[in-house]
């Protein structure tokens, strides 16, 4: 009876080992996403960009054509910025490399804009905080989900899509619904509030 009850219990400690194996595979999955971290030659771009508190949370062939881009932000909070994740940010920007230098093609500071002007869709009044997802699309590329949280009524919770529009070559906010590109305006509409 004593040898069934200590088999009985040596095989359910090797099968608490066995079931533990993923845990000690955390650290390999730790060392595939510190692999995965940003080179040093993308890291000095995002700090170009947007200073030294830039983290660049995505790059390479962004568009999905072959454009070497870099997905910058100024984030806030303890979200990890991982594809399909929420987070906060105050500037994000998205730089492309023609020829060996490096310009932004798309900024969100306190507007929406492209190099053309800015996106259609997006606040008139100046917005000091987003609220961003972001996912690498097979066949789009990098389609972003950009939400304004600033205090004005117009502007607080107006979910912006944007993409790479491969027809004009830059990004542009999108209807979801009829994946419609809206275009840009050269200046942003003032929006007039009654004084109290």
């Amino acid at each position: 009876m004593r040898h069934v009850v200590l088999t009985g219990w040596l095989c359910a400690c090797a099968f608490a080992m066995a079931c533990g194996s993923p845990a000690n595979n955390s650290g390999g999955a730790q060392k595939t996403a510190d692999a995965s971290a940003p080179p040093d030659d993308i890291v000095e771009v995002a700090h170009g960009a947007l200073g030294r508190d830039a983290e660049a949370l995505a790059w390479g062939d962004l568009p999905g054509d072959g454009r070497k881009q870099v997905l910058a932000v100024n984030r806030t909070g303890k979200a990890e910025g991982t594809p399909g994740e929420e987070f906060m940010f105050t500037r994000m920007t998205v730089a492309e490399n023609v020829s060996g230098s490096w310009s932004e093609v798309l900024l969100c500071d306190e507007h929406l804009k492209n190099e053309k002007g800015y996106l259609i869709g997006s606040p008139g009044e100046a917005i000091s905080k987003w609220k961003m997802s972001f996912v690498k699309d097979p066949s789009k590329g990098l389609v972003m989900t950009i939400t304004p949280m600033g205090e004005g009524s117009d502007a607080k919770g107006k979910t912006l899509h944007v993409r790479w529009n491969p027809a004009v070559m830059r990004y542009q906010a999108f209807d979801p619904a009829t994946d419609k590109f809206t275009g840009e305006v050269a200046s942003v509409e003032i929006i007039q509030r009654p004084l109290r």
